[in-house]
């Protein structure tokens, strides 16, 4: 290839002042003057890399010539030639070579200007490549390609598509306060071994980071999403800070590894950075945080989606705002879960159906107020709270098939006395109703009578062993009125019964004040058969010398207790001989029942 000729000095000359893309950043900003080091074209007054593209194409100088020209002077001895400040190219193609300046010092493409694609599919770059301020109105493909040293591309403007995918930076990728008008591909196992650098960075389309390991520190500070964010299956293996960042279109962080702290609230260590905002739903299902999650002071317009989440550490949702429904369905939540909203959306739904919640708070905003529906969950240690609320914070908790790990339900013995009921809940909203069948009542409240036992609260035990029965006497009926078969509905019809009764005379053992009631009502019910049977024999009173009904009701009472005394004793005919028997078996079991009954009140 002919090379361009060439004499003089390049009078092309860079002030600062004169970009249109100043940075603010001292570290990333040159304040001195630059001099063109390279010579200038024959006949021209400017080298090749600072004519236009236009004129360089009225002189015949192709874009390939211009490449050769730029690894010719990469390559030199030069300490300087390897800067290209404020050039302008075509396209540059520099795909599936190896790049490396003879000193290993920076590349230099500051405030320059690319009109073509710029090309580095399966190139290594040895040196540091600085495009920093520079304009891209094409394609920037880095498709795997490797960089040993630092990638700059501070307050750049990509007109087109980015595409980085499988690409590695070995050294630093810094893409700060850079402005992405088309697609941004970092995806398909693009590995950042350094700190991943897009704090203040605008994505206008696309931003995909799909399968992204991100090695070192990855800032996203102060970063605004207007479309799509992508992060599924990125792995943070340090710090990741979202703080400030703004999403406003879909936020996808399904199945993410985040092995450090991950902020996206006001917890980041740079204090001039405030929370996330999310105008749509994020979701992370499906991901995992090993260490901090923070979403303190997090704006979630629109709810979001953390099922099958697993937190080993803190996760903070404190001062959070929470507009719209949140799901953490098969979540596995460590004991350090802080869930303090400082505002909410009226009736917004926590859905935490098979969740796994070991500790933490739970807590009604200042302002709106949140339900919180546990189904097939596993709840642990945690408090709940309303400081402002007149409801207790347990009214808007409903709990369906639910095992209790020490969950305190003490606190809450005012909200849920007299019927314990936790299957709905005790506020008014707009939430469809548990629709539960007999067993899964039954079962709901089975888990809570062994939750309340595990910490020795022996009334809610108690409220909830009643719901469990009488739950178990509805599954009798439905087996009554459904089965096919004549001697399961008789069963059925028989265990309902008993069922039933059980529930009348002690309520399940737990009333003996009722049982008491029921003795007493028994013992006068016999009185008035005995008086029937005596006045229809024609017989005198049993005990002639007690006035009106209390000679019957005496004589009841010692067949009640099976201590007869004379003259009563010796019943005068067999069928009051006979009453007499059956209220003395009735008088043993009742009595045998509340003595049971009495004591396990004693110790509930």
């Amino acid at each position: 290839m002919d090379r361009i000729k060439t004499a003089g000095n390049c009078q092309y000359r860079f002030e600062p002042g004169e970009s249109e893309l100043v940075s603010e950043d001292a570290s990333l900003e040159r304040d001195e003057p630059w001099e063109c080091p390279h010579d200038a074209v024959e006949g021209e007054e400017y080298c090749v890399f600072h004519l236009s593209t236009a004129h360089r194409s009225e002189l015949g100088i192709r874009d390939r010539q211009v490449r050769a020209e730029l690894i010719a002077a990469v390559e030199s001895d030069s300490d300087t030639r390897n800067e290209f400040v404020g050039a302008t190219f075509g396209e540059l193609d520099l795909r599936d070579r190896k790049i490396n300046s003879t000193n290993a010092l920076p590349i230099n493409f500051r405030h320059c200007t690319f009109e073509g694609k710029v090309r580095l599919q399966d190139a290594h770059v040895v040196d540091q490549l600085d495009f920093s301020h520079s304009y891209f109105r094409s394609r920037f493909e880095l498709d795997s390609a490797r960089f040993d040293s630092d990638l700059i591309c501070y307050d750049c403007a990509f007109d087109g598509v980015m595409s980085a995918s499988t690409a590695r930076f070995s050294g630093r990728g810094v893409f700060s306060r850079a402005g992405f008008e088309h697609t941004a591909a970092f995806n398909n196992g693009t590995t950042f071994d350094d700190d991943a650098i897009f704090t203040g960075t605008t994505f206008r389309s696309n931003a995909k980071f799909t399968g992204t390991q991100f090695e070192g520190r990855a800032f996203f500070r102060g970063s605004e999403f207007r479309y799509r964010a992508l992060f599924t299956s990125a792995s943070f293996a340090d710090i990741a800070s979202f703080a400030d960042a703004r999403f406003t279109d879909a936020t996808v962080f399904d199945s993410v590894r985040f092995d450090g702290p991950a902020t996206f609230g006001t917890e980041d260590i740079h204090s001039a950075y405030g929370p996330a905002t999310f105008e749509t739903a994020p979701t992370f299902e499906d991901s995992v945080a090993e260490g901090f999650l923070d979403f303190t002071g997090v704006d979630f317009e629109d709810g979001g989606d953390f099922s099958q989440a697993r937190f080993e550490e803190l996760v903070d949702f404190r001062d959070s705002l929470l507009m719209g429904d949140l799901r953490l369905d098969d979540a596995q939540c460590g004991e350090r879960f802080e869930f303090n909203p400082r505002a909410a959306g009226e009736g917004v739904l926590v859905s935490c159906e098979r969740t796994s919640l070991d500790g933490g708070t739970l807590a009604q905003p200042t302002k709106g107020h949140i339900l919180f529906d546990f189904r097939d969950a596993v709840v642990g240690s945690i408090s709940v709270q309303a400081e402002t609320s007149e409801q207790s914070p347990i009214d808007y908790m409903r709990f369906v098939t639910t095992a209790f790990r020490e969950f305190d339900f003490t606190s809450f013995r005012p909200a849920l006395e007299p019927d314990y009921e936790i299957h709905n809940f005790g506020v008014e909203t707009s939430v469809e109703p548990a629709d539960l069948d007999p067993r899964e009542e039954e079962l709901t409240y089975t888990k809570a009578k062994s939750g309340a036992d595990m910490i020795g609260d022996n009334r809610a035990e108690s409220g909830f062993f009643v719901r469990e029965m009488r739950a178990r006497g509805d599954r009798h009926a439905v087996r009554r009125r459904n089965s096919d078969s004549t001697k399961e509905r008789i069963v059925a019809g028989v265990k309902e019964v008993f069922n039933r009764s059980f529930d009348v005379v002690c309520e399940y053992t737990e009333n003996p004040h009722r049982l008491l009631a029921v003795m007493l009502g028994i013992i006068g019910l016999f009185a008035g058969i005995y008086w029937v049977l005596y006045s229809l024999a024609g017989l005198s009173a049993p005990y002639p010398e007690a006035p009106g009904p209390f000679s019957y009701i005496l004589l009841s009472g010692e067949s009640f207790t099976g201590l007869h005394h004379p003259p009563a004793a010796a019943l005068p005919t067999w069928p009051i001989r006979l009453v007499g028997v059956a209220e003395a078996v009735v008088g043993a079991l009742l009595i045998a029942l509340f003595l049971f009954t009495l004591t396990r009140a004693v110790h509930r």
